[in-house]
């Protein structure tokens, strides 16, 4: 004697469709709230990126702790967002003599840069919860003092 059992379409387990719509669900609210994949869209932070690569932004980072010197940050604006460097922290003195960064007088360690331009921007201070954010390709960047509710997150 042998024994067949054929799966009729209405016997397969009924939880298939709510656990899809679960994952599909949970993997929405990552991507939206935790980690979002990003593309690089052109050369202001080039060497450190280049066009058209992907990475990652933590969106959950500033939740944790506050934005700190050197992070690579995604920055929302009215119609855009961007991807740059922090180099000022609230409260510091900021200018730019030559090219080069200074914090409070000092000119700032940046390692990252290869590509410098050689402007000045007169000392100011940042104010509570204000960055200053600058791409790594110096020739070809803008800067930007941005309220930290603007960070969108950390690139990882």
């Amino acid at each position: 004697m042998r024994l067949t059992h054929k799966f009729e379409r209405d016997q397969q387990s009924p939880w298939i469709g709510p656990a899809l719509l679960f994952a599909f669900g949970l993997l929405w609210l990552v991507r939206e709230y935790a980690v979002t994949p990003i593309q690089i869209v052109g050369r202001s932070m080039f060497p450190t990126f280049h066009e058209g690569q992907l990475a990652v932004v933590n969106r959950l980072a500033y939740r944790v702790r506050a934005p700190r010197r050197g992070d690579i940050v995604v920055v929302k604006t009215r119609n855009e967002l961007m991807i740059k460097r922090i180099v000022g922290l609230p409260g510091e003195e900021m200018d730019i003599l030559d090219g080069v960064v200074r914090v409070n007088g000092c000119p700032l360690e940046e390692d990252y840069v290869r590509l410098r331009d050689h402007g000045n921007v007169k000392a100011g201070i940042l104010g509570p919860d204000n960055y200053l954010v600058i791409g790594d390709n110096r020739a070809g960047t803008a800067l930007a003092v941005i309220h930290a509710r603007r960070l969108l997150g950390r690139v990882l």
